[in-house]
């Protein structure tokens, strides 16, 4: 377990979350709010994926009319 403790000026942030999910438990709304970055950042990861993928083809398509 580990304690933590929520700025003062992120607290009205952190209960207005805790309304829309339908709690005043920090420990919820924190684990809330983690999970939800952590798939926002895995979606990041995912879409930096593709796009490099698409580009390192359209490189290589490139090069190759370029020899042509």
């Amino acid at each position: 377990m580990v304690r933590c403790s929520i700025r003062e000026y992120l607290q009205p942030f952190v209960n207005e979350i805790g309304t829309q999910l339908g709690t005043d438990d920090p420990t919820e709304i924190i684990t809330f709010v983690l999970n939800d970055y952590k798939r926002q950042l895995k979606q990041r990861t995912v879409q930096t994926n593709l796009s490099s993928q698409s580009t390192e083809t359209a490189d290589e398509e490139l090069l190759a009319l370029l020899d042509s």
